[in-house]
């Protein structure tokens, strides 16, 4: 057994005051090795055994914030480790719990920061897939070195709807059972567990508590921030904590917008006040170290399903859609209408079946519409029809009034000098010419206009997952496929 030598680690002992004990790395260390794959996997099925395992883990470093870092440290030193002797089984699985641990952990060091992107940036050499997560992970590990408690502000405000023009983006977890697995006394104790787990978050104040607290602890650390204070301080607030939860999430997300210029001075800066007002406004003293307080990730908001013959998919996404467009917690633009989303793509489009495209030649101008009148219409008709209308409007099917923006403009403006341009050459080269007669290949895209919005529209995600055996998988890519 390695020992495992971490900067700071006498420090980390007084985080743990007042606290749940503190779990020695050697035991982490013996349950990442538990959950890892093995060469013998294949021939002795331990999913069972290993879904436990995780479990424990993840119990040990959820009531305390130095179990969590001192889990950072553990796994950093084991990908190193993979990463040198070319172990790419494991590099993966470890990745995920790396980024997961960074996540939840009250404040990670600058130093430690720097090495897990290091890591990552190794992992751009290697082959699919380990160079794309690696560039993924890459990103976030740059933006989160400099934005401390980001990652975990926005994977909140999007599990869990929260009121925000920052960053709109909403996720919802839907759960499908098989039900020839799922049944009798199995299903109703999944569905209780699942729906546990949803309500388990203590409300809205709670969880934008927790976000205020980890994105204060995790710029601030444990030098600047008085953990159990700023706690107590944020749950007498009551329903003012609103007001700094905005604050915080501005703060946050103007960041990004600034870059990594002055290497997260300002945020800090921006930071330290907030928590500087938040402690004065409830009475307390303001101390400026101290231990520092957990944050536990909420549960996400999901919905248990059994996925029978009747079950939609499509229509459940639907109901989400339309419920979290019209809830009062989101704030959607007022020219907006309701989006139909249709029946279902299933319905429509069987899977087997061959597909067309039709070129329309219709401008949509009734006036544009051959003369040509049916055969099976007489004189009488005609003259009926010819009475009715009013030859000088003009009249057109329902369509959008779109106003081109500035980049629309120069876009149309590139496109007339490339057909003056063109019609000047065919001139040149002895050809009759003519505006009307060239013809150019439109470039793939251009012309498409994007419709000008004032307030960015929200960004809806559902994962799905499914429960079952290899029969649950082959449904799920034939609804996938129907969707696309």
């Amino acid at each position: 057994m390695a020992l495992w030598c971490n900067p700071g680690s006498g420090d980390n002992k007084k985080l743990a005051a007042g606290g749940s004990p503190t779990v020695p790395e050697a035991d982490l260390y013996r349950s990442v090795q538990s959950v890892l794959p093995r060469e013998d996997d294949n021939q002795k099925p331990s999913d069972f055994s290993k879904g436990m395992l995780r479990w424990t883990l993840h119990k040990k470093v959820q009531k305390n914030p130095v179990n969590s870092l001192s889990l950072v440290w553990v796994l950093l030193k084991e990908l190193e480790k993979a990463e040198r002797l070319d172990c790419r089984k494991t590099i993966i699985p470890l990745l995920h719990m790396l980024m997961y641990a960074i996540l939840q952990t009250a404040y990670i060091p600058d130093q430690l920061y720097k090495r897990v992107y290091d890591l990552c940036k190794k992992l751009l050499t290697f082959p699919h897939p380990y160079c794309t997560v690696g560039l993924s992970y890459t990103r976030q590990i740059k933006t989160e070195r400099f934005i401390p408690g980001l990652m975990y502000q926005r994977m909140v405000t999007t599990e869990q709807r929260l009121k925000n023009v920052h960053y709109p983006f909403q996720e919802r977890v839907f759960v499908l059972a098989e039900p020839d697995i799922f049944h009798g006394s199995l299903l109703q104790v999944v569905s209780n567990d699942v729906e546990a787990s949803t309500s388990s978050s203590g409300g809205l104040l709670n969880v934008m508590c927790g976000v205020v607290q980890h994105s204060i602890q995790a710029a601030l650390g444990e030098q600047q921030c008085h953990g159990p204070r700023l706690a107590q301080a944020l749950k007498d607030m009551g329903h003012n904590i609103e007001t700094y939860f905005q604050d915080v999430l501005a703060t946050l997300e103007q960041s990004v917008e600034e870059g990594c210029k002055g290497e997260g001075a300002a945020l800090r800066t921006r930071l330290l006040q907030l928590y500087s007002d938040i402690v004065a406004d409830t009475g307390s003293g303001l101390s400026s170290s101290g231990a520092l307080c957990d944050c536990p990730l909420p549960n996400p908001e999901m919905s248990f399903h059994l996925w029978t013959e009747d079950f939609d998919i499509w229509h459940e996404l639907g109901q989400w859609f339309r419920s979290s467009s019209g809830s009062d917690q989101f704030c959607l633009s007022q020219e907006q209408e309701d989006i139909e989303l249709g029946e279902s793509p299933s319905d429509q489009i069987s899977c087997n079946a061959t597909r067309f495209s039709i070129l329309s030649i219709d401008s949509g101008i009734v006036r544009d519409i051959d003369p040509s009148p049916p055969s099976n219409l007489d004189s009488a008709s005609l003259e009926q029809c010819k009475g009715e209308q009013d030859p000088a409007r003009l009249s057109r099917h329902g369509g959008i009034k779109m106003k081109p923006t500035v980049s629309d403009g120069m876009m149309l403006m590139q496109d007339t000098l490339e057909d003056y341009a063109s019609v000047r050459g065919a001139v040149a080269s002895g050809g009759t010419g003519g505006w009307r007669e060239t013809t150019r290949q439109r470039r793939a895209g251009s012309g498409t206009m994007q419709i000008p919005s004032t307030k960015p529209q929200r960004q809806f995600t559902a994962r799905i997952v499914a429960m079952g055996d290899d029969r649950v998988l082959g449904r799920l890519a034939k609804a996938y496929y129907a969707f696309r």
